[in-house]
């Protein structure tokens, strides 16, 4: 499991599986409502077919996920390997800024178009109506970039605090599933706004005592001891 913010990712095969766990469970609630109007539009066709269009669909959504996980395993490699981040030093700052990057693109005009897609499911089918397994991939990756282009701060917020901080995925699978499934999400997005800025800005402060975040130097005079 995760040690804190700035810590190693483990190796690729190891980060993939994590990463693909971590997005069934924090986008899966948020996707059901999808996965669910797809279906009912394929009542028409067989069993198998259905069966087989959905799983397509998924697939190219998560495919695009994927990549996103791997990009960003790409650039903390590179940043390992150019920068010597140390979290008492300049790392509180780089994971403090995401927070306070994502908190602003949570009121930009980008996120709420997302938005109105992400809960506009039968809009979406109507309008990208593919034929057909291939088909059902190509609007699963159209869906993917929608919803990456959505969630991509939030997502990037999983780096800043932790790769697999439980309790900021419990956080931010809620977040995500309230603003994209229901009508009054919209009426958060400046609460949650509020929110990573602030907590973001008390790392710049003081990042010992940020709630929520374990204290990646503990993990570090471990691993040193060891």
């Amino acid at each position: 499991m995760d040690y804190g913010p700035g810590t190693h990712l483990h190796d690729f095969s190891i980060f993939v599986t994590g990463w693909l766990l971590m997005l069934i469970a924090m986008m899966l609630p948020s996707e059901i409502v999808y996965t669910r109007t797809y279906s009912q539009l394929l009542l028409n066709t067989p069993k198998t077919k259905q069966i087989s269009n959905v799983l397509s669909f998924i697939a190219g959504y998560a495919l695009v996920w994927l990549m996103f996980g791997v990009i960003a395993f790409q650039l903390d490699g590179l940043m390992r390997t150019y920068l010597n981040i140390k979290w008492l030093d300049t790392g509180h700052m780089l994971a403090g800024s995401v927070l306070v990057l994502a908190g602003i693109y949570q009121v930009s005009s980008l996120k709420h178009w997302c938005l109105d897609h992400c809960r506009s499911p039968l809009s979406f089918f109507m309008k990208h109506w593919k034929m057909g397994s291939f088909g059902a991939t190509s609007m699963g990756i159209k869906h993917g970039v929608v919803c990456v282009a959505c969630c991509w701060a939030l997502m990037t917020v999983m780096f800043a605090v932790g790769a697999m901080n439980l309790i900021w995925m419990a956080i931010l699978t809620l977040v995500m599933f309230t603003e994209k499934v229901f009508l009054f999400g919209n009426k958060l997005t400046l609460t949650i706004a509020i929110f990573l800025v602030g907590i973001g800005i008390w790392m710049f402060i003081s990042p010992d005592s940020v709630p929520l975040i374990k204290d990646p130097t503990l993990f570090e005079h471990s691993h040193h001891k060891h």
